[in-house]
């Protein structure tokens, strides 16, 4: 279950590429092309984007400028993570708040997309759900560091 959101993130990426093949050979071999795949595939990205993110945070996958924080002590540099992360965490936040406020609007208006004719909000509602999960992320690392910042422990970037 701990990597339940890795086997997502290939299996779809799997997929997405499956179906993008399947594409091309009946584009160029027989002339045809399903009218809702770019739409599907759109939507998908926007999926695998998001979620991709969400796990970078969980594993620490994102890049990130720490000379200073490498060049300073140990306490500091805890307490600098900390900060970041916090406002990393609310920047995610404000992201799910406004998020959750177009869908709802999308919801509201009843508006549905092009090709798949399914709701236009369940497509973005990826975004909402895996910036708040971005943000718990973030709010776990900052309470790491402040219990290290505490505990006087040492600093590993």
């Amino acid at each position: 279950m701990e990597h339940l959101e890795e086997w997502v993130l290939a299996y779809t990426l799997l997929g997405i590429v499956l179906l993008s093949f399947v594409q091309v050979v009946l584009r160029y071999a027989f002339h045809y092309n399903f009218t809702w795949f770019e739409e599907l595939g759109r939507y998908i990205c926007i999926f695998l984007t998001f979620l991709g993110a969400s796990i970078a945070v969980k594993t620490g996958a994102h890049f990130s400028m720490d000379a200073i924080v490498q060049s300073v002590p140990a306490k500091t540099a805890h307490l600098m993570k900390a900060v970041v992360n916090l406002a990393c965490a609310l920047f995610f936040i404000i992201i799910v708040y406004y998020a959750t406020l177009h869908c709802m609007k999308l919801n509201q208006y009843g508006v549905k997309t092009a090709a798949l004719r399914i709701p236009m909000f369940v497509p973005y509602l990826s975004i909402p759900v895996f910036s708040f999960t971005m943000g718990l992320r973030f709010f776990g690392k900052m309470l790491f560091h402040i219990r290290a910042f505490i505990n006087n422990q040492p600093f590993h970037p």
